[in-house]
């Protein structure tokens, strides 16, 4: 099976038609067929069903399910074909939430510019939703997730759990009696760190509809703590990150608040040129949730 012809194959796809995918090939109608014709013997289906009078062509089932085959064969090309041009230091991509990159594993990432010599990272927030996808199409990647998802060609390995909490003023009357009735809606300020999260709060605090703002990540909630009614509601990391210069705030937790989980997720098989590095790597992480057992709110599951 030859490059050209996977290369045909899914141009012929994305176009339906044999005649648009030549002019995008640059290249000979006639060709085109040949090379999808030499794809179907030797794979022995029928890959299009072609409509006499009619230029275009659509997929068999035989030709849809031969497509996630084709992407990957794809993949595996280019990759060889970058095989010499690969850096001496294996490149790898991180992939999460932002939170999540910008706050908890932000001191092993520091940590790792010491070790340029045994990897580069390139670091990148996406939506949670993207994170397990990320991780199955590129062969150079690891991740963070806050959900067990089970996926054929991925692991998950939970790292630690921990705590959703308040913070508040230290004047505040909540710090008194822990009173949800004294947390007004118009002085919270609103980041949806998941949809369990959402379930807890709307629990908790059922009558807050209209918070003082509504913000997209925790690297905006100190610059809005702006007099002392102000609070939020953070996991734990995310909570003492925020505050660790403002020693005006307090962390309030109760044992009835739900817990955040965080996955470290990698491909269950991966290139030998970035074994070494995949592997220290995640090393490197469980070495890091390891120093946070001295946190009382923390509670690790480490598997």
């Amino acid at each position: 099976m030859k490059q050209e012809q996977i290369e045909t194959f899914l141009t012929v796809r994305e176009t339906g038609s044999m005649a648009k995918a030549a002019a995008l090939l640059y290249t000979t109608q006639g060709t085109i067929s040949v090379r999808i014709q030499q794809l179907e013997k030797e794979l022995g289906i029928e890959l299009f069903k072609r409509h006499k009078g009619n230029r275009y062509v659509e997929l068999t089932p035989h030709g849809h399910n031969f497509t996630y085959i084709a992407l990957r064969m794809k993949d595996l090309f280019t990759e060889s074909g970058q095989l010499r041009d690969l850096p001496a230091t294996p490149a790898l991509s991180v992939y999460s939430k932002e939170d999540i990159n910008q706050i908890t594993f932000l001191p092993v990432y520091h940590s790792l510019l010491d070790d340029s010599d045994r990897l580069s990272l390139c670091i990148n927030n996406i939506s949670a939703d993207n994170v397990h996808k990320h991780i199955i199409d590129h062969f150079s990647a690891v991740g963070f997730s806050t959900e067990d998802c089970t996926y054929e060609k991925i692991s998950t390995q939970l790292l630690f759990r921990e705590r959703l909490v308040i913070v508040t003023h230290r004047s505040h009357p909540f710090n008194q009696t822990s009173h949800f009735s004294l947390l007004d809606e118009k002085d919270e300020i609103y980041v949806s760190w998941s949809s369990f999260y959402d379930s807890f709060r709307n629990h908790f605090l059922p009558d807050h509809k209209h918070p003082f703002i509504k913000i997209p990540s925790a690297s905006m909630i100190s610059s809005f703590l702006i007099d002392e009614k102000k609070y939020f509601l953070a996991p734990y990391t995310i909570a003492s990150s925020v505050i660790n210069d403002r020693p005006d705030y307090t962390i309030h937790s109760d044992s009835n608040f739900p817990y955040r989980s965080i996955y470290l997720i990698y491909r269950k098989e991966y290139p030998p040129q970035y074994r070494d590095a995949i592997d220290y790597f995640k090393n490197k992480i469980i070495d890091y949730t390891n120093t946070l057992r001295e946190r009382a709110d923390i509670h690790h599951c480490l598997l």
